[in-house]
């Protein structure tokens, strides 16, 4: 059997990395005048998914553009602790730096109060984490059957996708829904 090679297969990870966060229940000026009002410190709260690391990379091009500096990190299973470089270079951190940090949930007691003290003088502090807890939260994220389908027709405009049962099955997970579409997608013999 023939398959569709993953370099011409529309939901590759290429592809879906490019895609930029589709904010649901509001507008990105209303979402960033929130996070003005926070001081910049919050938590972008949601589970496996539903676009958390996708608004931090749509948000730092933002914040950018408003003359603010952005220090990221990322936690993983497999990387569990921000490097050591990381640390230091928190020290350098000023009143125009936001530090964003993608799965914080991982971070434990001692190191998170280390964090919280080294951040003080740092503009902000947002991280995504699966439950409220941390920081206030700024943004729940999820997707709906109406972002779900945006997102499966900016990759596939011809597709015939039913988001609803895709959503469904995968209990919310876009992330698991796209990896679905890529296997089908796989499998079929190219046109």
């Amino acid at each position: 059997m023939n398959e569709c090679p993953a370099h011409l297969n529309p939901f590759r990870a290429s592809r879906i990395d490019a895609l930029p966060y589709v904010p649901v229940d509001q507008s990105w000026d209303r979402m960033l005048t929130r996070l003005v009002q926070m001081n910049f410190r919050g938590a972008i709260v949601g589970p496996h998914g539903t676009g958390k690391t996708t608004l931090v990379q749509s948000l730092i091009p933002r914040l950018n553009e408003r003359g603010f500096g952005v220090h990221h990190g990322h936690i993983t299973e497999a990387s569990p602790r921000l490097p050591k470089s990381w640390w230091c270079a928190l020290n350098q951190c000023d009143e125009q730096t936001i530090i964003i940090i993608d799965g914080a949930e991982r971070i434990h007691w001692w190191p998170w109060h280390r964090l919280l003290r080294l951040t003080a003088n740092a503009c902000g502090l947002l991280i995504t984490a699966h439950e409220e807890g941390r920081l206030p939260t700024w943004i729940r994220t999820r997707v709906t059957t109406q972002v779900m389908l945006q997102l499966l027709n900016e990759l596939e405009p011809h597709g015939m996708h039913d988001a609803a049962q895709l959503l469904a099955r995968h209990h919310g997970n876009a992330r698991s829904v796209l990896r679905e579409c890529f296997g089908l997608k796989q499998r079929q013999r190219p046109a």
